[in-house]
């Protein structure tokens, strides 16, 4: 499981962008960073969670220990710097990559098993319920969904609801990919619902399995819908066309059947 041991609660998408701002900003040993972002005055479990934080920027190769044991970033094609500042965007998609790099990551296996859950996902408020819930696709711990929940929400892939709750709906993962799929399509041009679903998931292995036939798992047609209401997307449904496919538990919203849809610019 990649990062098992660094990829902790601890090393939070904010505190890991603010590390390698740090780094990119001054020329600093570790020590000095340390004692930047953790006043000696602070107890052992912050050292423990420098540690972490550090660590894990090297298992993704972001840092480096260079000449006089100075700290550097190691640039490369995805990340990109503006004004000594790491643009977020950038980061993300390079977080991407490098959390659902394999089928055999832990955060590909976590998110992969919960996109393809039907509506009682709904009912799976709490860690705990989560860990119960994915049981049959992958064993994980406290600490570990823990950990997925702060990068789950980061990169899109779920929401907190009145900071308690979480909501696994990808809605913002999926508004990235359209604008992937824009560049080979022309926007608002309708669309055979069963190519953009083989459009999606050729850009993103986790999404496998999110589809069977022609039925859609809950957790992608919320975000369908969702997309929709926020007017990103129109899902359209043509009785007479030849291929309709089927958004679980939709109903309500009257998106449950889709034929085509447009993609907006």
């Amino acid at each position: 499981m990649i990062y098992k041991d660094n990829l902790r609660k601890e090393v939070t998408p904010s505190r890991l962008l603010s590390f390698l701002n740090l780094v990119i900003m001054g020329n600093y040993t570790r020590e000095a960073l340390k004692s930047l972002i953790y006043p000696p005055s602070l107890t052992r479990d912050s050292n423990a969670d420098f540690n972490r934080i550090f660590n894990f920027a090297m298992d993704i190769n972001l840092v480096a220990e260079e000449e006089h044991r100075r700290i550097g970033f190691i640039k490369n094609e995805i990340i990109k710097i503006k004004d000594n500042e790491i643009d977020e965007d950038s980061f993300k998609k390079y977080m991407n990559r490098c959390l659902f790099y394999s089928r055999e990551s832990l955060f590909w296996r976590i998110t992969n098993s919960l996109i393809r859950k039907d509506a009682s996902i709904l009912k799976s408020k709490t860690s705990e319920d989560l860990i119960k819930l994915v049981y049959n696709d992958v064993h994980i711990d406290r600490e570990d969904i823990l950990a997925w929940r702060f990068w789950a929400k980061y990169l899109g892939y779920a929401y907190n609801l009145m900071d308690e709750f979480i909501i696994v709906n990808p809605f913002k993962y999926i508004a990235q990919l359209n604008k992937e799929i824009l560049r080979d399509e022309k926007p608002n041009e309708e669309m055979m619902f069963g190519k953009y679903m083989t459009e999606l998931k050729s850009r993103a292995s986790v999404l496998e399995g999110c589809t069977n036939g022609n039925n859609v798992s809950f957790p992608i047609s919320l975000a369908l819908v969702t997309l929709h209401n926020n007017q990103q997307i129109e899902l359209l449904y043509n009785k007479d066309s030849r291929e309709i496919w089927h958004l679980e538990n939709m109903k309500l919203s009257g998106k449950d059947q889709v034929s085509h849809i447009r993609i907006g610019g």
